[in-house]
């Protein structure tokens, strides 16, 4: 069956200039205001990988944000670090105007081919009926990745945006506007579309730019609205860590993030 190109796949398609190496032009489309979304940019990078890489499937990936990315001409720089039977691994540079703007490392392997125990002692969180929650755009005004991201939130965990606190977690339901569905490469882009939940413990508002995410990709997720909830437990000298954890319409454990980010004025 031939699938419809979507806004994802435009926004991520590459050009090969070499056997590493790619071109693209990072999209105005998936912005917080003048940035490209980190999520965005994590999925971008490993999309160059899993076209280098044998396996289908990425099962973690860290992103490091060295500088802030612009929409326009990029160049996706490719490391092989291993070639294995059941996984393999490489990092993906993304350069503009000669710097670094973020690097990629993937280790890939197939989600379809995985055995063995599985404990899951944590549930999926209990959240309202998605079809009773009224839609609230998610990301600052002038930012085109709200156009792109549909998320409906479980009530009560944006009162932030109405200038009050609470404890520093919130989440509800996800999914990209107009498609995909879910899979291994869009999990990566949805744990890092969620507003920051430290904004729900402080009073400014105030930017946290990612320094660093890394994402496990667990299953490959069923089609439908995935959930997410993200918590920060310490913000320490305007430092925090942000954990997350993403389900499947099934209810099922697909993906779980963590970032290191700042404060920002």
């Amino acid at each position: 069956m031939v699938h419809a190109m979507t806004a994802l796949d435009d926004a991520t398609a590459l050009t090969r200039e070499s056997e590493l190496d790619f071109s693209v032009e990072v999209s105005d489309a998936w912005s917080i205001g003048p940035i490209p979304n980190g999520g965005y940019l994590m999925a971008l990078g490993a999309k160059a990988l899993g076209a280098l890489l044998d396996h289908p499937d990425p099962l973690t990936v860290t992103a490091r944000y060295a500088r802030p990315a612009t929409p326009g001409p990029a160049e996706v720089r490719c490391e092989i670090i291993k070639r294995g039977r059941t996984q393999s691994a490489a990092v993906a540079k993304i350069v503009q105007g000669g710097k670094e703007r973020l690097r990629v490392t993937g280790t890939f392997g197939d989600l379809g081919a995985a055995s063995g125990p599985t404990l899951e002692p944590s549930a999926p969180p209990t959240l309202a009926d998605v079809a009773s929650i009224t839609p609230r755009v998610g990301a600052p005004m002038k930012s085109s990745f709200a156009d792109r991201v549909e998320i409906r939130f479980q009530p009560g965990t944006t009162d932030f945006l109405d200038g009050k606190t609470g404890p520093m977690e919130l989440g509800g339901y996800i999914r990209l506007t107009g498609g995909p569905e879910p899979d291994p490469l869009v999990l990566l882009l949805l744990a890092d579309a969620f507003p920051p939940p430290v904004l729900r413990g402080i009073e400014a508002r105030v930017w946290v730019p990612t320094i660093e995410l890394t994402v496990h990709v667990r299953r490959r997720p069923s089609p439908g609205w995935v959930r997410g909830w993200f918590t920060t437990s310490h913000l320490v000298d305007g430092a925090l860590e942000e954990d997350g954890r993403l389900w499947d319409a099934d209810g099922r454990l697909v993906a779980i993030s963590r970032q290191y980010a700042q404060l920002a004025g």
